[in-house]
């Protein structure tokens, strides 16, 4: 089954609703993309102080919004994990650390 992207829009919504689960101010997060060269970044200043830098680059035949929403299913599980009683940095660590479909 073909993973099914989202707009920018709902891409940038998404990460505002994972950091505020996080309780991460938005001053703490910086994600930044290039849609015409596709790839995505996200720079997170984690509870611990340290910065955590995330990257995604397209796959051959992926939309040009693939690798930002990439790095919202990261967040996302991320999010899972400290719901499931993980600290936001080792959720956010592993996230950075897996695939994108947390293989």
């Amino acid at each position: 089954m073909a993973t099914l992207y989202r707009s920018v829009e709902e891409s940038i919504a998404r990460f505002r609703s994972g950091f505020k689960s996080l309780g991460i101010p938005e001053h703490d997060v910086k994600v930044t993309w290039d849609l015409e060269q596709r790839w995505a970044r996200m720079r997170v200043r984690l509870p611990s102080g340290r910065i955590l830098n995330i990257c995604e680059d397209p796959a051959e035949g992926e939309s040009v919004e693939a690798p930002l929403w990439r790095l919202t299913q990261r967040l996302h599980r991320a999010v899972k994990a400290v719901r499931g009683g993980v600290s936001i940095d080792d959720a956010l660590i592993a996230a950075a650390f897996s695939d994108a479909e947390g293989k």
